[in-house]
């Protein structure tokens, strides 16, 4: 019996010394994140898209400018943030944050509206689907690695 609580007791740290060696990095995975251009990362949002919707040729096409014209918006927005951080690491006014989100709300009604002119009535009403399914999975996974980090 001892023998049995002995061996259990020494599994037990081993694996939990070995889930906190892990490296835990501020951003997540950050090297796991891969670093497309922004004509790559068009190309796979236009195919993914092109499987789940079965979108036309024209609409594939049209599609393909629309999410290259917003990954090179995100790469623009992603480069000032990381300069703005560099240059004074200071945190965002409630007035800079509010501007922003503002921002940012407006350019996803815009694509919205785009979106809602390339596809079809059923097409896109399945593309809304998508995104919800896919923003609860982000959300999701935010809330998991806060729940690590701390």
């Amino acid at each position: 019996m001892m023998r049995k609580l002995r061996t259990f007791l020494v599994a037990f740290l081993v694996t939990g010394t070995m889930v906190f060696a892990q490296p835990r990095h501020k951003d997540g995975n950050k090297e796991k994140r891969n670093n497309y251009t922004p004509e790559q990362i068009a190309t796979l949002q236009t195919k993914r898209l092109t499987l789940a919707l079965d979108l036309s040729d024209k609409q594939a096409e049209q599609f393909m400018s629309l999410h290259l014209e917003h990954a090179k918006l995100r790469e623009k927005q992603h480069t000032l943030r990381k300069s703005r951080e560099e240059e004074d690491r200071t945190k965002l006014t409630e007035e800079e944050r509010y501007a922003m989100q503002n921002a940012r709300l407006d350019q996803r009604i815009a694509f919205q509206k785009e979106v809602k002119k390339i596809l079809s009535e059923e097409q896109f009403e399945n593309w809304k689907k998508i995104r919800r399914h896919h923003g609860s999975k982000r959300h999701k996974m935010l809330r998991e690695g806060e729940r690590h980090s701390r």
